[in-house]
């Protein structure tokens, strides 16, 4: 899997739930107390992106990038704000599919609340991270190309 070089935030991810080969499932959860872990998406939502990164730095959104404007835009969120996050280069390697998202967001009111997404398994959602090392990357993609991402929140 690509990491895409721009990303809309959509909100902060709370737990992750996967199912491995063979049947296992595994999780990760980010509390308050650990570092914060971003949920993103590329400018068609087709991919998402849980990202925890050391260092941040504000800018201005690249120009020429409607598609993450309409997209963020779509959940309500203002576009006035981007961040520059400091990510190692890397590959994702697949890890498993996709069963479960909690999330937090602010997405259509302006007020942060909680959501709780369960994946399809018609349409499987893999869930792609880092090899070697605790992963602070996870990315993950529908098998057949269709949005993760819509404007009444995380679909698939």
């Amino acid at each position: 899997m690509v990491i895409a070089k721009n990303l809309a935030i959509l909100g902060k991810a709370i737990e992750l739930v996967w199912q491995v080969e063979g049947g296992e499932l595994q999780a990760a959860r980010w509390t308050r107390s650990s570092s914060t872990c971003y949920l993103c998406s590329n400018g068609d939502g087709t991919s998402i992106y849980l990202l925890t990164p050391k260092k941040t730095k504000r800018l201005e959104i690249p120009t020429g990038r409607g598609d993450l404007k309409t997209l963020i835009k779509s959940w309500g969120g203002t576009t006035d704000k981007a961040y520059e996050f400091q990510i190692h280069k890397t590959t994702l390697y697949l890890c498993g599919e996709a069963r479960s998202i909690i999330y937090e967001s602010d997405k259509w009111t302006g007020k942060s609340a909680k959501y709780e997404h369960d994946f399809s398994e018609r349409h499987p959602v893999k869930v792609y991270n880092e090899r070697g090392r605790a992963p602070i990357l996870y990315g993950l993609q529908t098998v057949d190309g269709k949005k993760l991402v819509s404007p009444r929140g995380l679909i698939g």
